[in-house]
């Protein structure tokens, strides 16, 4: 009896520790914009997307328009990474949520490749309590 009640303990914790390695970026601006980042630069396109809010237009094709924009600009931070021999680190350099809207925020990073390192800055919205990247209308 006290091995399956050991056996059981150990089954809880290890589906604990699986939970929270696959339950994706934490609910932070600092976490969403390392997350978006990294799925950028690894050519993560449905990864990186999944982290990006996109306005409701009224226009009919505007967020096609958007979402296809991003795509792009994924796959150049793909090619970016690659010709630097690809991504070591990000660094959190500063973050900030907005004094006048508590719902947005900017986030830069310091991202450090095999050859050389660049800066991202990242500008996030909290939509229905998950912060997103913030992406304008106008794009």
């Amino acid at each position: 009896m006290k091995f399956i009640i050991r056996a059981a303990l150990l089954l809880t914790a290890f589906a604990a520790i699986f939970l929270a390695a696959c339950s994706g970026p934490k609910n932070t601006p600092d976490g969403v914009a390392v997350a978006f980042i990294e799925r950028s630069y690894k050519g993560d396109v449905n990864g990186a997307m999944s982290l990006v809010h996109l306005p409701d237009s009224s226009k009919p094709g505007k967020t096609e328009m958007a979402q296809g924009k991003m795509k792009a600009m994924i796959a150049k931070a793909r090619e970016k990474a690659e010709s630097q021999g690809g991504m070591e680190e990000i660094t959190v350099q500063s973050s900030e949520i907005d004094a006048d809207d508590p719902n947005r925020a900017r986030v830069a990073l310091k991202v450090r490749f095999k050859q050389g390192e660049g800066m991202e800055k990242v500008r996030l919205i909290q939509v229905e309590g998950k912060w997103k990247i913030f992406v304008s209308a106008g794009f």
